[in-house]
């Protein structure tokens, strides 16, 4: 499986390259997409959160079938409305103390 995984990003990595090389940014996109999540082992549906072991893997369930809120929702929500959010409000803390340590990046731009 770890030959497989391996042989399977450095194909990815070269269809992004070979695309970059044509200027076929559609394709490019695509292909760095998917060389990262197989490189991770994580899909682009899947929660950030999974990073963290010490989450159980039902409540991360249950914050991939919020596709309703945003990461910044996730944000602004307090440990206990984290907690509710999970129907688990002893995780609220830590959820919250989780999220915030996840990087994030606001930018501005002005014409």
């Amino acid at each position: 499986m770890v030959f497989i995984k391996q042989s399977a990003v450095r194909i990815l990595r070269a269809l992004f390259q070979l695309a970059l090389s044509k200027h076929w940014a559609q394709l490019a996109l695509t292909a760095l997409s998917l060389a990262k999540m197989v490189e991770n082992q994580m899909w682009a549906c899947m929660t950030p959160l999974r990073q963290f072991k010490n989450i159980p893997e039902e409540i991360l369930r249950r914050l991939e079938k919020k596709e309703q809120f945003s990461w910044e929702h996730f944000y602004q929500m307090s440990p206990q409305q984290l907690g509710e959010l999970v129907k688990f409000p002893k995780l609220g803390k830590v959820l919250h103390r989780y999220i915030n340590q996840l990087p994030r990046l606001e930018l501005q731009a002005f014409v």
